[in-house]
């Protein structure tokens, strides 16, 4: 069918939103493929209309991307003026809930956005966050700071599982959970704070050329992401030159799935050992916390959105879930009525408090900062059987 031009005098009418219509098509796109692997010209295509069209909405990519995270964090610059915490909460998820992969953004492509813009939005979380801490305070007075922050931290992430992911649950389902969560993170009964850590030196390199490789390779990805690190990089870091460097590993995506393969089976360990130890689910549950609390700071600091980039992603996206499964499986033992939907949320709201948590340099320096990640991660995981 040939279109029909449009009559002389009557000018093409454009939809009133069409703006929005490219900031949310953009965003969706800057998930899925990450900043550097979108073009204007692809997400032209995905809006439907012409180059030269997105180019007089937005002159640049890097235009567009603010314009993403504009939107996507509007909500920071609305204040809630609700004193109960209960009401602050409500209020919380009702303000975040219609702003899905907030998240994955901050996590994965702030950083291409300006210096000045990543402060900036830096701080409007900061500020976000810490508001959360007057009513909290009035809701648990004899809270100390450092365990009042924690919390109000704990809730960003519970927060950010609102939407995204592979989770098959229901938008009002996903609300309702997660308000759940964060009243359960907020009545857990945590250690006090504590005096700040030593932080721990790096201690001894291994001798293993591979394994001096792997470990920079987790430090790279980690704070840089996959498209910004080389193999150069990896290799000046582990003191591997290129040809010896390319011996070890055929490429940076199989470099990639190496790391990725290293943390799954180190993960898959420490759960086989938290099971063993374990005498029934809600014990299994605990050690098997203790257990992932070992790992951040080593294998899982590189994120789960690199996977796209490993030589062989389904296999590794296969064993996570098995991996992520297992917890599932335990939960439902605990509690024979929870929908697997609803255990998978809590699971990855767990798994998330305690990756953002322990990211958290200042947050982990707290002497008590592992036993009370461990509380929080139960008090999700348990709900109700707690």
């Amino acid at each position: 069918m040939t279109a029909t031009a449009p009559q002389a005098g009557f000018p093409r009418t454009r939809p009133k939103d069409r703006k929005r219509q490219i900031v949310l098509h953009a965003r969706d796109l800057f998930v899925e493929r990450g900043f550097p692997g979108v073009s204007m010209s692809s997400i032209a295509d995905r809006v439907g209309i012409s180059a030269g069209a997105l180019y007089r909405h937005f002159p640049s990519k890097a235009e567009l991307l603010q314009g993403v995270f504009a939107d996507s964090f509007s909500y920071l610059s609305d204040p809630i003026a609700a004193d109960d915490f209960e009401a602050f909460v409500d209020t919380a998820v009702q303000r975040v809930g219609p702003h899905p992969y907030v998240g994955e953004l901050w996590a994965r492509e702030s950083r291409y956005l300006p210096k000045r813009s990543q402060e900036e939005l830096r701080g409007a979380i900061r500020a976000w966050t810490h508001a959360f801490i007057p009513p909290l305070a009035s809701h648990r007075p004899a809270l100390d700071a450092g365990q009042a922050e924690l919390l109000a931290w704990a809730f960003q992430s519970a927060l950010a599982c609102l939407a995204g992911g592979e989770l098959c649950v229901e938008r009002e389902s996903r609300r309702s959970s997660v308000r759940d969560a964060i009243v359960r993170l907020a009545a857990a009964k945590l250690e006090p704070t504590g005096a700040p850590r030593v932080p721990p030196s790096r201690g001894v390199l291994p001798a293993s050329r591979r394994e001096r490789v792997l470990l920079a390779a987790v430090a790279q990805f980690g704070e840089r992401g996959f498209r910004e690190v080389s193999m150069a990089d990896i290799g000046a870091e582990a003191g591997v030159t290129g040809p010896n460097l390319y011996g070890y590993f055929e490429s940076k995506a199989h470099l990639l799935q190496a790391v990725y393969e290293r943390g799954v089976h180190a993960a898959w360990l420490a759960l086989d050992r938290a099971l063993s130890t374990a005498s029934s689910p809600e014990e299994a549950i605990e050690h098997l916390v203790a257990s992932h609390l070992e790992l951040p700071a080593v294998w899982t600091r590189v994120r789960g959105d690199l996977v796209a980039h490993v030589h062989d992603a389904e296999a590794v996206r296969t064993a996570q879930r098995e991996y992520v499964a297992e917890w599932v499986v335990l939960l439902r033992e605990l509690d024979p009525a929870l929908e697997p939907g609803e255990a998978r949320l809590r699971v990855a709201i767990a798994l998330a408090t305690i990756s953002d948590l322990t990211s958290t340099p200042r947050l982990a320096q707290a002497e008590s900062f592992a036993a009370n990640v461990a509380i929080l991660a139960t008090a999700v995981l348990k709900g109700g059987s707690s």
